[in-house]
């Protein structure tokens, strides 16, 4: 997450901080706050699944279906770049 923060502060000219967040103290918050934001529940699930170490990607399949994979800093630059446009709306 740092490394993903320092590639989006750089592109957006300003450093971004990051904490970490005890995934205990995030599935509690994930079951309590689930009942009412199905959102949070569903991240919650996704980093459970995440912590079994099972997610593998698979970003051969990925370009065959969809053409060249592009590399975390450029998927982050264009992330940051839709966040500068919205934010200037």
């Amino acid at each position: 997450m740092r490394e993903v923060a320092d590639v989006m502060g750089r592109r957006a000219g300003k450093k971004i901080k990051v904490w970490a967040v005890p995934s205990g103290a995030a599935r509690t918050a994930g079951a309590v706050a689930g009942r009412f934001m199905p959102l949070i529940k569903d991240l919650a699930a996704m980093f459970r699944w995440f912590e079994t170490g099972r997610y593998v990607a698979d970003p051969h399949r990925q370009e065959q279906l969809f053409g060249p994979v592009p590399t975390a800093e450029e998927t982050l630059a264009r992330y940051t770049e839709k966040l500068r446009t919205a934010q200037h709306r």
